[in-house]
C-alpha cells in the first residue's frame, strides 16, 4: 500500500502499511469477526453485516469535511467525569 516519511528529532521514520484487520464483535449474537480486508474497499467491508445473525452494523455516510465513520468525542464535562469515579 501506501508509505509516509517522517522527520523527528533528527530521525527519520519509514512507515509503510502492510495490511488492514477488521476487529469486532456484533452486538446482538457476540460473532467475533477477525480479517484482514483491503483499504481501497473500506467503506464496503465495514458495512457488510454479521455472517452470524446478519445485524446491519451502522456506517455513516461521507460528508464534506471528513471520510471518517466514527468521530472523537467532544471534551467531556467535570461533572460528568466525577460522576462516572
Amino acid at each position: 500500500m501506501g508509505s509516509a516519511r517522517c522527520h523527528h528529532g533528527g530521525r527519520h521514520y519509514n512507515f509503510e502499511l502492510k495490511n488492514t484487520r477488521l476487529l469486532r464483535v456484533c452486538p446482538c449474537c457476540g460473532h467475533v469477526q477477525d480479517k484482514t480486508f483491503d483499504l481501497a474497499h473500506e467503506r464496503e467491508t465495514l458495512a457488510e453485516p454479521c455472517p452470524n445473525c446478519q445485524f446491519h452494523f451502522p456506517v455513516m455516510p461521507e460528508t464534506t469535511n471528513s471520510t471518517a465513520v466514527f468521530k472523537d468525542a467532544a471534551e467531556v464535562p467535570e461533572a460528568v467525569k466525577e460522576a462516572a469515579e
